[in-house]
């Protein structure tokens, strides 16, 4: 199977007409092999088959040696990528990955459903009132960020930073390689935002948290 042209999902041209791109890829056929040897799903009913057999995988740390080399984790934002608990889910035995299903859990979010409720009001104000919305940029993306973050105990200024790095982390990840100089900017901003969840993290602040 030939590999697929670099399918980069944030980037400008895909993000004018994602939909033309995505139908392009269900007109080609439901598998396609990516520039990293990873596969790429497509249509909806042999997604979900995927994501639902736990026989699936993906060997992130592999990919990410094919494309920056052994040693990639001497970079700080390919080395937290490749740590990442949503990575790699045998982290501290699974435990990670259940704790946070139980914080993200349908209760917990019917719970805090006067902060959601906030949290989306707070983004809808300003576009109600402008001419024109991209609702997946302007609404559907942030809300979902300051949503999971609220569960989680995250403070805003934390949440609000991670928009920072977060592009770059999943362009990192089979989107588009990232050159030297992109993958050096990420590194000081990756590092940066890591201290300062440290830093929460051994505040009182998280130590009362209900969630961390």
């Amino acid at each position: 199977m030939t590999p697929i042209a670099v399918f980069n999902p944030l980037s400008g041209e895909h993000q004018a007409d994602p939909y033309a791109a995505y139908e392009d890829l269900v007109r080609r056929g439901p598998l396609h092999r990516t520039r990293l040897g990873l596969w790429l799903v497509s249509g909806h009913a042999l997604a979900t088959d995927v994501l639902k057999n736990r026989a699936f995988r993906t060997d992130y740390a592999t990919a990410l040696a094919q494309t920056y080399g052994h040693d990639f984790r001497r970079h700080p934002a390919l080395r937290y990528l490749g740590d990442s608990f949503a990575i790699d889910s045998d982290k501290a035995g699974g435990e990670i990955r259940k704790h946070i299903a139980r914080t993200l859990s349908q209760a917990r979010v019917h719970a805090h459903r006067d902060v959601i409720r906030t949290l989306a009001s707070d983004l809808l104000e300003p576009a109600l009132q402008a001419r024109s919305v991209d609702l997946l940029r302007e609404f559907a993306v942030p809300y979902t960020l300051r949503v999971v973050c609220a569960l989680l105990g995250v403070p805003p200024q934390l949440a609000d930073a991670i928009p920072s790095v977060s592009a770059g982390l999943l362009t990192a990840l089979d989107c588009a390689r990232l050159s030297a100089a992109e993958l050096a900017d990420l590194d000081v901003r990756t590092q940066a935002i890591a201290e300062r969840f440290v830093g929460f993290l051994d505040s009182p602040q998280a130590r009362d948290s209900e969630c961390i």
